[in-house]
């Protein structure tokens, strides 16, 4: 059986039909699609109805969960994304059916399949992260974890829009490239053909030339701006799309701590909304603490893992969710790194980081400090979601002398957010210096 591998065909329909006849050419019998089908091309809703039209097996990407959170996350992307990236989104949506919408948020987001006695695994990022980077950089311990974990013959995989094909002890590693997007400097579309037999798998990568002044004539008939245009006319990359390798090993330890902090607790949405408020925070406040990316890192996956002492009970939770940290070993953490997230999700309540705690205590002073600084923006952030409703969708700081103001976005008034982030401002105020003050900015 012989099967054309689509992966970001990004609404590109022009890409999608040259690839198809190429396929067709070549006896292809079925059609599997890895995901994000829309986003960036002007093609969002003919595109679903010819994957649908061709009953293409079909996973759901990042990008598309994207397109169908918008209405809902809009204004908190504005303030983290950037207005182009924000108007892909919407503009896939606006320009998606209601039917289509549908279809699309009914997609699995991974599949497995035994197909001629092999077992195949489909993926848009990873089994645990659609937004997780797998191609020629992934470390192979991280691809042995995989075939571990899933016993796959055959791992297939998409989201980096770059090729990429390779064997592990007889298990098939394939990404088919971008059908509409490529990132590696050659525009033409790439897909993979699979020919599936007993005997084995095998795999052919190609690369099909396609009329893509169609595609960027219907972008600027449809005000869409220059910049996508020339993402497809020069196969090169919009700014942070797709994520770096760096960002994709980032999102497989979220990924991790949501698995873990779901055995203890079924609280995902709200230590999610903190984690995202946390970081928001840390960004926004560089100017005053100074850290950097793996600082940022320490403190996500704390506020991902803040509660999971709930599983105890309320009652000195933060010490469990402390202790559960420590002694997870499902926390792919190395030792520094565990004490540290344990210690800025502990204080995330109640009394502040003291010397004579056992844990704090053996941090060097340096770790200390960094401590007290992450807890300090995870008790805010925390606040901000104190009755568990994620109403705050933004934020944005302004940093004065004597204060920081914190604009804070909600679609809704709040139900105490508002002074409980101020109570929990304390060891905020004592790192940085600083008062805080919150206004409640509302959207209808």
């Amino acid at each position: 059986m012989k099967i054309a591998l689509l992966g970001d065909i990004h609404a590109n329909l022009p890409a999608l039909d040259a690839v198809l006849e190429h396929a067709r050419k070549r006896s292809a019998g079925a059609i599997w699609c890895l995901g994000d089908s829309v986003g960036y091309g002007p093609y969002p809703d003919e595109v679903i109805r010819l994957l649908q039209r061709k009953y293409a097996l079909c996973l759901r990407g990042n990008y598309d969960n994207k397109v169908l959170c918008v209405e809902e996350k809009r204004e908190r992307w504005l303030l983290t994304k950037g207005e182009e990236k924000v108007l892909a989104f919407q503009w896939a949506w606006d320009n998606l059916s209601q039917e289509s919408r549908k279809w699309l948020a009914g997609l699995p987001e991974t599949l497995r399949l035994s197909l001629e006695g092999h077992r195949i695994l489909l993926a848009h990022g990873s089994p645990d992260s659609p937004k997780e980077f797998l191609g020629e950089e992934t470390p192979r311990e991280r691809f042995a974890e995989i075939i571990a974990d899933t016993g796959a013959n055959a791992l297939l995989f998409a989201h980096t829009h770059r090729p990429f094909c390779e064997r592990i002890d007889g298990v098939l590693l394939l990404n088919p490239g971008s059908v509409g997007r490529p990132v590696d400097g050659d525009p033409r579309a790439s897909y993979a053909l699979l020919s599936v037999t007993k005997k084995g798998i095998e795999a052919e990568l190609f690369r099909v030339p396609y009329d893509v002044d169609q595609c960027v004539s219907a972008l600027r008939a449809a005000g869409l701006p220059e910049e996508f245009g020339n993402m497809f006319l020069s196969g090169t990359d919009l700014g942070e799309a797709p994520v770096s390798p760096e960002e994709g090993e980032a999102e497989r330890f979220r990924a991790e701590a949501l698995r873990v902090g779901q055995k203890y607790v079924d609280m995902g949405e709200h230590m999610t909304q903190v984690a995202g408020l946390a970081v928001l925070l840390f960004d926004e406040l560089i100017p005053l603490h100074g850290y950097g990316p793996e600082e940022r890192r320490l403190l996500e996956l704390a506020a991902l893992l803040h509660d999971i002492g709930w599983c105890e009970g309320r009652l000195k939770h933060h010490k469990w969710s402390e202790r559960l940290i420590v002694e997870d070993e499902d926390l792919s953490l190395s030792r520094r790194e565990r004490r540290l997230v344990a210690c800025i999700a502990r204080y995330h309540r109640r009394g502040l980081p003291r010397a004579s705690h056992r844990l704090f205590g053996t941090l060097s002073e340096e770790e200390q400090t960094l401590v007290r600084v992450l807890a300090g923006l995870l008790r805010v952030a925390d606040g901000l979601d104190n009755c568990h409703l994620s109403l705050v969708e933004g934020l944005s700081c302004t940093i004065r002398d004597d204060r920081v103001d914190l604009r804070v976005v909600a679609s809704q008034f709040p139900q105490g957010e508002d002074e409980k982030a101020l109570r929990k401002g304390d060891l905020f105020r004592e790192c940085f210096n600083r008062e805080i003050a919150i206004t409640w900015d509302l959207h209808r």
